[in-house]
């Protein structure tokens, strides 16, 4: 029994840590920011939309976008593999449009890498990648490109998922869940100054900086492995809190569940990147660099949740029947508060309407359906190729 008290303390910190940096995020997130001056002028830029057979939102997408367009800036559609018609769709609405076939090297970091090229010989002085599902809001493209020249860097938009009318408890905790992932977290690195995630659309970036990365990449989250990427030549993304993004969960229970197969094997296959990526960031010597490696270690909520709870089970389970030392858990279960009260305190500023109260008694029962979810993930079974998402039976964003 003497090696299992070791085992269990390691246990108590892997979990207790991304807990901690969470809790921090969140409770920083209320502070008050100092807003930074933006450049009164407001540059050219290329935005760059992926597509894969999205032929029933994309004219949406366009000309959500073309009503905040300059004259000098220039809209590119590329249309990836697609057996619909989102390319004539896509022309009518306004948008120029290249038509990518490629059955071997499939996925949204290949089609950006094809707008990239495209563009190579005649750049604009910045890139923005929206996604071909999301409607930006008023504003929300000037204010992009504003940050990232007064940057100098990367910026990532408010990216925000709303829940159709009628959605079940899993869609509605997924929108509170993406709404501290996206917008709360963020809020808080950004009170400490310390750069944000990328998370895939309403992307901005100076071309000097994009043209030198490789985006060419099937990773199940391309935008998660570029924020990486560009960290680790000190470039971190930053958050624009004046701008942004929405798109609606799709309403099929389908769609819904592959999407969040998708993204939860994404965000934890990156979370092994970023292992991997440890000993390059020289974490010790940049404070900053260290928070930045350390939050995107942060696992999906669900998956934390999940975790201190079994971490706490398995430990009181042993105490009990074998008398070991009781320090582990009281390490878990503050951990676990922790957790509970940053999410509520979160939960009553921010999320009240995505996570209504009358719905508070099914979350946890929906936590722990995950489990089949994570298992899945772990046996290394998901579908990693671009699959587009059934939206059918879905709602309009506005």
């Amino acid at each position: 029994m003497s090696m299992i008290s070791p085992v269990l303390w390691l246990f108590s910190i892997c979990t207790a840590i991304p807990t901690a940096l969470y809790g921090i995020e969140v409770s920083m997130s209320f502070l008050r920011r100092q807003v930074a001056p933006t450049p009164a002028e407001r540059l050219p830029a290329v935005i760059i939309i992926p597509a894969h057979d999205e032929e029933e939102g994309i004219a949406r997408t366009v000309v959500s976008v073309t009503s905040q367009m300059r004259p000098f800036d220039r809209l590119l559609v590329v249309a990836d593999n697609c057996t619909d018609a989102t390319a004539e769709i896509a022309r009518a609405a306004g948008a120029e449009v290249l038509e990518r076939t490629d059955l071997k090297l499939r996925g949204k970091g290949y089609a950006l890498d094809a707008g990239l090229q495209a563009i190579a010989q005649n750049p604009l002085p910045f890139v923005v990648f929206i996604d071909a599902d999301c409607i930006i809001e008023a504003g929300g493209l000037d204010a992009l490109v504003r940050a990232s020249n007064a940057q100098s860097g990367a910026v990532q938009a408010v990216n925000l998922m709303l829940a159709p009318t009628g959605a079940s408890i899993g869609t509605k905790v997924a929108e509170f869940a993406f709404l501290i992932k996206n917008k709360v977290r963020p809020k808080g690195l950004a009170r400490m100054g310390v750069g944000c995630q990328l998370t895939g659309t309403a992307m901005a970036f100076p071309w000097a900086l994009i043209r030198g990365v490789n985006v060419a990449s099937g990773n199940l989250v391309e935008d998660m492995k570029l924020g990486l990427d560009l960290t680790l030549v000190g470039k971190p993304p930053t958050l624009c809190e004046t701008s942004y993004i929405y798109s609606f969960f799709p309403q099929s229970k389908t769609g819904a569940a592959t999407q969040r197969q998708r993204w939860e094997s994404g965000h934890i296959a990156t979370i092994s990147e970023a292992f991997r990526a440890l000993p390059k960031a020289q974490i010790l010597k940049e404070p900053k660099l260290a928070l930045w490696m350390l939050d995107l270690l942060i696992p999906p909520l669900s998956l934390l949740l999940l975790s201190l709870v079994i971490v706490g089970m398995t430990e009181i389970g042993l105490i009990i029947s074998f008398d070991m030392p009781a320090g582990p858990f009281t390490v878990t279960m503050l951990a676990l508060m922790w957790l509970l009260g940053t999410t509520s305190l979160a939960w009553l500023k921010y999320g009240m309407t995505a996570l209504p109260p009358k719905d508070l008694t099914q979350v946890l029962p929906y936590v722990f359906s995950k489990i089949p979810l994570y298992l899945t993930i772990i046996g290394g079974r998901q579908n990693k190729s671009w699959i587009r998402t059934d939206r059918s039976n879905g709602s309009e964003p506005f």
